[in-house]
Order: C-alpha cells, then sequence, then structure tokens
C-alpha cells in the first residue's frame, strides 16, 4: 500500500508517525525488513525515508510516499496485485 498525507495534512504527523508505530526506525531505512527494523508481526516491510524513491518529499522528491506491505501468501507484485491466499493482520483489540 502506497500512502501520502492527505491536502493539508503534514508529512510528520501522518506518514512519519504511521512509520514509526509500525516500526521504522532511521536507521532501518535502507532495509525496510525485519530483523533490522522492529516491524509489527503483520509487516512484511515498510519502504520510507532512507528507502530509495520512498518518504517524505525532502527524502524523495515526487516519489514522496509511504509504502507498507503487509505479510501474505506472496511477496509483491508490478502495479496491483491480485488478491492473496492469505494477509496477515494485527491482532483484535477492543
Amino acid at each position: 500500500m502506497d500512502m501520502v498525507p492527505a491536502d493539508g495534512r503534514g508529512w510528520d504527523g501522518t506518514a512519519l508517525r504511521a512509520a514509526l508505530d509500525i516500526g521504522w526506525i532511521p536507521s532501518c531505512g535502507a532495509s525496510g525488513s525485519a530483523p533490522v527494523c522492529p516491524l509489527l508481526p503483520a509487516i512484511q516491510f515498510i519502504g520510507y525515508n532512507g528507502y530509495p524513491d520512498h518518504g517524505d518529499p525532502a527524502h524523495a522528491g515526487e516519489n514522496a510516499h509511504l509504502h507498507v506491505s503487509w505479510k501474505s501468501s506472496e511477496y509483491g507484485c508490478p502495479g496491483l496485485c491480485e488478491p492473496r491466499e492469505w494477509v496477515e493482520v494485527f491482532p483484535w483489540q477492543e
């Protein structure tokens, strides 16, 4: 999933906050994957500052975005992916 802040919303309070909440830290930016990044169990990859062509506008220019991949039965595809057999999700919390 590729994400950008809604118009009028800043990067630090949206994309950066989401990246940090799911396990991205600046020192793991070039990898984007565990164990270098302390990712939440359902997350396979996070592309943000430090990963080529990902991150805020200061790091990625016109390609600015946060990329998050969930663990699933298949990893990645170009463009939109067909539905997967399974996708790991976050535990239910009330």
